[in-house]
């Protein structure tokens, strides 16, 4: 699926696969579907959003979900390649496929996602000016 410029589009978002499919390869897309999920209800289930606010709202979802898992797509593309062994600079090497892999991975497995929820709540309060 090619990389798309925004998730949002005024009160309409997309979410999951519908927004960022990925090939298998990093095992991660139904986690970030499920991340996706939280921040979303998280910002509509702020006290100070109201229902007028709801593209500012998303506009802040698309602009924390969408470099994560872009970067998703993009880094699952690889590890096919590398499963495959035809990644370049990589190719039939074990030892550098082990480590490419494990060092992919641990990205996706270390966020904080309050942290990454309080930026998504940042950028919501910045467009709202509260």
């Amino acid at each position: 699926m090619p990389l798309i410029e925004s998730y949002s589009f005024g009160h309409i978002t997309l979410l999951g696969d519908a927004a960022h499919a990925s090939t298998p390869h990093c095992g991660a897309g139904a986690g970030m579907a499920v991340e996706d999920a939280f921040i979303l209800s998280e910002l509509f289930s702020d006290t100070c959003v109201t229902q007028r606010d709801t593209p500012a709202a998303l506009a802040a979802y698309d602009g924390v979900r969408r470099p994560r898992t872009q970067r998703l797509v993009q880094y699952s593309r690889e590890s096919g390649m590398m499963f495959q062994m035809r990644h370049p600079g990589v190719q039939d090497d074990i030892e550098r496929i082990k480590e490419e892999l494990i060092t992919r991975q641990q990205w996706i497995w270390d966020i904080d996602l309050d942290e990454h929820l309080e930026d998504a709540k940042n950028e919501l309060y910045k467009a709202l000016r509260r």
